[in-house]
């Protein structure tokens, strides 16, 4: 409690439970007015607060005042007014408030966290699903009562999971809030940018005025995600899918024009991702074929329903240097369905790792049974992208040469160049350990990437396939036949040998013959077969070593 006089606003006595809160000596009480006792910023109510207490007999504020160390006392003040000697005196009973409203301050900033969380993303910060919800439906009413348009696009970042997969997830994390930093900070027409979960974002752009304006900006997303990206001590070039569906014309509330542009989006994935796709309604017939088709997959794989056929490989001397093994997928009524049918669904599903899986073990029984009937004859899988990314695969491999009790140099496991250039310092370590295990490694595909020689210094590779590209005008085209010398040369350089596939003409031939290439596989030598034919080109030919 304190006593304080009205006439000269100075303490005249002090209980010793004040003493104990303010910190001050009883001295150092008698000697200061309210004032003191105030922050700068409450400082200006007290005269109210007096002329109050002159006209009332009983008053009550809520205030700060500030001990003898500075630290800020919370108080609820109740005030007096009596005479005292002909003198007005204020009775001023102190209670201290701190603790409770630095709780009650502590509860509110949980609750405010609480309902920030329901609403929000935790990794990225952006919008989640609850509240995108809310604001793609005002922005479709509003646009609505305007007679405008309102864009939705779906982001997916291409290859997320290999990232996830090869670098852990920390770094997906650290790729995902990246991404929405720069969605974030380059959205500047953007209603709402929100996180669907996993590695898919949603922005809306609200008051579009035509689809034009909707595809500029979808393009600058994309330009401003494709930017490499620093994780760690490596770098990722990340890219993004983009499919936009367009409000009134693609659907008319918040979870259709989601779904159209989800629709959109897959769409932007298959077109060879990095790219933007607007929706059309004959999306969504191909959308029921792919989850019909993902659906029979399935099931010929838990069937055993796929087949292996065997493209022979020749020396340039004509001698059988080894074989591909292809997969094909027999229908009831006959009819065959080739891998360009499927293989990108599988890879979409992810169906394509125990498909995969599959093969090489398909294979490596094959070539086995062809090595103890005849001779030892490679065989060569192909292997995608997931594949190489799963955790399991190199012990996939290592069962698959046990079971089947293959020699590992009868395998050679062949890598499409793009896949070697994803995160190369996990994949190389990868391909190291594979060819740790006596399995040869070919690159498929050579001479389609952006950095094909490059890639070389990475990888501890004994077979470059020169891509058929390459290979078809090679009578012809002088600029072929430099860059076929050029992928000769340099494999040779490092000990590797080159496959030229496509092969369809003796002319191609000859030109290939002249450049020393190693060998040839094409329709003009052999169109894949069944392992029974394969099995009886064996028997037919001569022994010849395949190998050093």
């Amino acid at each position: 409690m304190l006593l304080l006089e009205a006439a000269t606003l100075r303490y005249v006595d002090v209980n010793q439970a004040a003493i104990d809160v303010y910190g001050y000596t009883r001295e150092e009480f008698l000697t200061k007015g309210p004032y003191d006792l105030r922050e700068a910023g409450h400082i200006g109510d007290l005269a109210e607060a007096l002329s109050k207490f002159d006209r009332d007999a009983s008053n009550t504020i809520d205030t700060v005042h500030l001990r003898a160390d500075g630290s800020r006392l919370d108080v609820h003040l109740t005030v007096v007014t009596v005479e005292h000697e002909d003198d007005r005196v204020y009775i001023v009973t102190v209670q201290d408030m701190t603790e409770r409203n630095e709780t009650l301050a502590r509860a509110l900033r949980s609750e405010a966290l609480l309902a920030h969380d329901t609403l929000h993303d935790r990794l990225t910060g952006l919008p989640n699903r609850t509240l995108l919800n809310e604001r793609l439906t005002a922005a479709v009413e509003r646009a609505r009562e305007r007679n405008h348009m309102t864009a939705v696009l779906f982001i997916d970042i291409d290859e997320f999971k290999t990232v996830n997969d090869t670098m852990g997830h920390s770094a997906g994390d650290a790729l995902l809030k990246e991404i929405a930093r720069r969605l974030r900070s380059n959205a500047r027409q953007v209603d709402c940018l929100a996180r669907m979960g996993g590695d898919e974002f949603i922005a809306v752009l609200g008051d579009i005025t035509n689809v034009d304006h909707a595809a500029e900006i979808a393009r600058e997303l994309a330009r401003v995600t494709a930017e490499p990206i620093r994780i760690d001590d490596g770098e990722i070039n990340a890219t993004c899918s983009i499919g936009i569906a367009m409000f009134p014309r693609d659907g008319d509330d918040a979870e259709t024009l989601i779904r159209n542009a989800d629709t959109a989006m897959y769409q932007a994935k298959r077109a060879g991702r990095a790219t933007a796709c607007f929706f059309t309604p004959a999306m969504h017939h191909a959308a029921a074929q792919r989850l019909r088709l993902q659906g029979r997959l399935q099931k010929a794989l838990e069937e055993d329903a796929f087949e292996l056929v065997y493209q022979p490989i020749y020396e340039m001397d004509g001698a059988l240097r080894s074989s591909e093994a292809l997969i094909r997928w027999p229908q009831s009524d006959g009819t065959v369905v080739q891998p360009n049918s499927f293989i990108s669904y599988a890879e979409e599903s992810g169906l394509i790792v125990p498909m995969g899986a599959w093969v090489l073990r398909s294979a490596c029984v094959q070539s086995a049974k062809w090595s103890r009937a005849t001779r030892p004859l490679r065989v060569s899988v192909n292997v995608s992208g997931k594949q190489l990314a799963d955790p399991s695969f190199v012990r996939t491999v290592r069962e698959a040469l046990r079971d089947a009790k293959l020699a590992p140099a009868l395998l050679e496991l062949e890598l499409t160049e793009s896949v070697m250039t994803v995160n190369i310092e996990r994949t190389a370590a990868v391909v190291r350990e594979l060819h740790d295990l006596g399995v040869r490694i070919a690159i498929d595909d050579f001479g389609t990437g952006y950095n094909s020689l490059a890639t070389l210094r990475s990888y501890v590779v004994d077979t470059l396939k020169l891509d058929r590209c390459f290979v078809v005008d090679i009578a012809k085209s002088q600029v072929d036949q430099a860059i076929a010398a050029a992928v000769i040369a340099a494999a040779h350089g490092l000990g590797a040998k080159v496959i030229a596939e496509g092969v369809e003409t003796a002319a191609q031939s000859a030109i290939l013959r002249a450049l020393k290439c190693d060998a040839v596989q094409g329709f003009l030598f052999a169109r894949p077969m069944s392992a029974e034919q394969f099995g009886a080109l064996l028997r037919a030919e001569s022994s010849v070593p395949v190998y050093a």
